[in-house]
């Protein structure tokens, strides 16, 4: 659950005309709300999952008495007919690197991907850490997993595994009507069978961009539309795709999104913390979970910085890698914290010394871009690529 700090932040990004909740949560909803410099608050609070009996608090409309009968409605904005390339969905994602951004979803994009997903078996999006504690048990007993890849910002499918293959080290084939390739991290030249660099995908499915940053936008989309995953990967022979490594600052924990930017930030603003650096460290049960290195002005334990994070995130951003103390934390001329080796694994703050680059070998230029192309998909125009995503 969001902290009323995390939802006022989401919500001024959002510029949100109502709120679907709980009731449990609805006084941390009126926290955030109370939060937003703006005087016109047009915000309705709508309680979700609550019987037409169930007291709610005073100002949200029940939902089931909202679809139950008339209710005065006239706070909220007249529909208007909607285009392809209007914006349809907003979930935030920290991208690459920073702070959690507005990844806009149109209907073109949902459509193409629901379209592009159709040719497969019926998945539901897991957490790969996730299905694997579940595998532990006896619940997927009588169920196949099958391997897939995807990104928020992709809404989100790209790439899936055929159910006859089964090849567990892989996560597959591309979808229909999309193009991959696989880019050099030095000289930004498409790497043949084999090469390992940063994965690059192009498609119907692709976001317009993140809402209100056109900078953000532009380092991850460029100009001929293609998206930087930011994630290193390499394909055989048989256009199976294989995740390497990630590039990304991006710490994933059960599958929620941590951005150490953001951890950072609230460190920094203790009184006795000067600097801050938060990496993933692995987790069995959470694949990896927030750790921070922090250079002190004065002296603090590492409890007290643990609760004083734990008091303005939620549960699953709280750092549970704990907090190590340093007398600098290492940087690079530009002044990026350096938070991988040269071999890309996550080290100590500590003793790392290097850049997050990876070395791969350059290769002459070639086209080595992937494509899988559908009649069905091309038929209804969802092949096309959108070029007004600015």
């Amino acid at each position: 659950m969001y902290f009323s700090d995390e939802m006022h932040k989401l919500l001024k990004l959002s510029r949100a005309k109502c709120i679907i909740t709980v009731a449990a949560n609805y006084t941390t909803v009126l926290q955030a709300i109370s939060m937003l410099e703006s005087l016109e608050k047009p915000f309705i609070i709508v309680t979700q999952g609550t019987e037409v009996t169930t007291t709610i608090p005073e100002g949200a409309v029940n939902f089931q008495e909202l679809i139950a009968k008339d209710v005065d409605t006239s706070l909220l904005s007249t529909v208007q007919p909607a285009s392809p390339n209007d914006v349809v969905a907003l979930p935030f994602s920290s991208g690459t690197t920073g702070l959690p951004k507005g990844v806009q979803l149109t209907h073109r994009n949902l459509v193409a991907n629901i379209l592009q997903t159709t040719l497969r078996p019926h998945l539901n999006y897991q957490e790969p850490t996730t299905t694997v504690e579940l595998n532990t048990t006896s619940v997927l007993a009588n169920y196949g997993t099958e391997a897939g890849y995807g990104l928020t910002e992709t809404s989100p499918c790209v790439i899936l595994m055929p159910k006859e293959l089964n090849n567990n080290s892989s996560i597959g084939h591309l979808i229909p009507n999309t193009e991959a390739k696989v880019v050099d991290l030095v000289t930004d030249l498409t790497l043949p069978v084999g090469g390992v660099g940063e994965l690059w995908i192009r498609g119907p499915q692709v976001m317009k961009g993140y809402l209100d940053n056109i900078e953000a936008t532009n380092d991850v989309i460029d100009k001929d539309n293609w998206l930087r995953t930011g994630d290193l990967a390499c394909y055989d022979e048989n256009n199976l795709f294989y995740i390497k490594d990630r590039l990304k600052e991006l710490i994933k924990v059960k599958g929620y999104q941590v951005a150490p930017a953001e951890l950072e930030e609230i460190l920094r603003s203790h009184p006795s913390v000067a600097e801050a650096a938060v990496i993933g460290v692995p987790d069995k049960r959470a694949g990896e979970v927030p750790r921070a290195f922090v250079v002190c002005t004065s002296e603090v334990s590492e409890d007290e910085l643990k609760n004083y994070v734990a008091g303005k995130v939620s549960d699953f951003k709280q750092l549970a890698g704990g907090v190590t103390f340093l007398e600098s934390i290492p940087k690079n001329p530009s002044g990026k914290i350096l938070r991988k080796s040269s071999s890309g694994a996550v080290t100590d703050c500590s003793c790392s010394t290097k850049g997050a680059v990876i070395p791969i070998p350059s290769v002459a230029k070639s086209d080595h871009v992937k494509r899988f192309e559908n009649k069905r998909t091309k038929e209804l125009g969802y092949d096309v690529i959108p070029r007004d995503r600015r």
